[in-house]
């Protein structure tokens, strides 16, 4: 999870009444045989809330998946590559906060919940959570890179829940520790955000480094808030 083992999610239906303020956008393509077990860890969200399946490449695999889950499809008719399918998710989200979930990535039931209540108490543009990293049966494991990217966030951030200036700096100018899928995006803030599309990897990093000058960020509790990273 973006936090724990894999959890054996029962089958749930859509939310009836989903809160309007937040979207997930889940980042689809090709036949992803995690992607069902995504769409249920964000549907047993304490927290209800709209989920958009979003690709550039339309199947009849990602309709099921979706059909399953009760979500809608949003197709991309154009093809910009990573950063271009990032750019539609983010235009198609019509809410104030969103959160681009990634296909092969679960999230723990509180992430909502908590991320909403870290931006409560700051005026960051983007809200990050903490991770776990998981191997394909959803058993939690620990890489060097993982190991690696835990220690520069203790030693960077330590238990802080607003980082900025300095701090967001050397966080980032180490690498791309901060998990990708757990941030959610407070696009009243970001008027005219865009992904770079000229990059094929990196372009988060090179967001959150364009970002920096935009305001503080504000920083989850790692506690149970976080996504599980499949990390394959």
């Amino acid at each position: 999870m973006i936090g724990a083992p894999k959890p054996q999610i029962p089958e749930v239906s859509r939310p009836e009444s989903p809160a309007s303020e937040q979207v997930f956008v889940v980042l689809a393509y090709g036949q992803s045989p995690f992607l069902a077990d995504c769409l249920r860890s964000l549907l047993d969200q304490t927290v209800k809330s709209t989920i958009i399946v979003a690709t550039s490449t339309p199947s009849a695999f990602i309709d099921d998946a979706a059909e399953e889950a009760g979500v809608e499809v949003r197709v991309n008719p154009e093809r910009h590559g990573i950063g271009g399918d990032w750019n539609f998710a983010i235009s198609i989200a019509g809410a104030r906060y969103v959160t681009l979930a990634h296909q092969d990535d679960t999230y723990a039931p509180d992430f909502l919940a908590r991320t909403l209540e870290a931006f409560s108490h700051g005026e960051g543009v983007l809200c990050f959570t903490g991770y776990q990293e998981i191997d394909d049966q959803g058993v939690a494991k620990s890489s060097r890179i993982s190991r690696v990217k835990h220690l520069l966030e203790f030693i960077f951030l330590g238990g802080s829940r607003r980082v900025g200036g300095l701090r967001l700096r050397a966080f980032l100018a180490f690498g791309n520790p901060l998990p990708c899928p757990s941030v959610t995006y407070d696009l009243t803030k970001l008027s005219g955000f865009r992904f770079t599309t000229g990059m094929k990897s990196n372009l988060d990093w090179d967001a959150w480094w364009t970002l920096m000058a935009s305001g503080n960020t504000s920083y989850g509790s790692r506690s149970g808030s976080c996504a599980v990273d499949t990390m394959r």
